[in-house]
């Protein structure tokens, strides 16, 4: 059985990833973990102390909630995987996936090459170079 960890992050390129995982599900049993990240930079705000609190908390509750949508419509394509783990984690998203798949000894990581916050004119998104770049784990960027 081969231990999956799945980034997504609800872009039209992670679908294709999702996919690709999908398809490999139904050649092979695999463990399935998917994992969205959400950026701290999401939930910088101005104005004063109070207001600043106020509006983190509201932005948080949504962005919680888009992370929920994103991963619920994922886990719907692996109908065919017995138990599929749903992680949210918070900070710089290759960094915590990186950190993830070493922590919990997959054998393979799959992202997107773009994601929602990638720039076009480059050849790879910032998270997946910086996930081929610096992970210890096989990575699989999906175009």
């Amino acid at each position: 059985m081969q231990k999956v960890l799945l980034a997504v992050d609800g872009s039209d390129s992670c679908n294709k990833a999702i996919k690709k995982v999908a398809d490999i599900a139904e050649e092979m049993e695999i463990e399935l973990t998917v994992l969205t990240v959400i950026e701290e930079k999401l939930f910088e705000t101005g104005g004063s102390e109070g207001q600043i609190i106020a509006e983190q908390m509201a932005i948080k509750d949504e962005v919680e909630d888009k992370a929920e949508d994103i991963m619920g419509a994922c886990v719907g394509a692996f109908d065919h995987v017995e138990e599929i783990d749903k992680k949210v984690e918070y900070g710089d998203p290759a960094k915590k996936i990186c950190e993830e798949a070493s922590n919990q000894d997959y054998d393979i990581v799959a992202l997107a090459d773009m994601g929602k916050s990638s720039v076009k004119k480059f050849l790879l998104g910032s998270t997946a170079e910086k996930v081929v770049r610096y992970c210890n784990t096989t990575v699989m960027v999906v175009k």
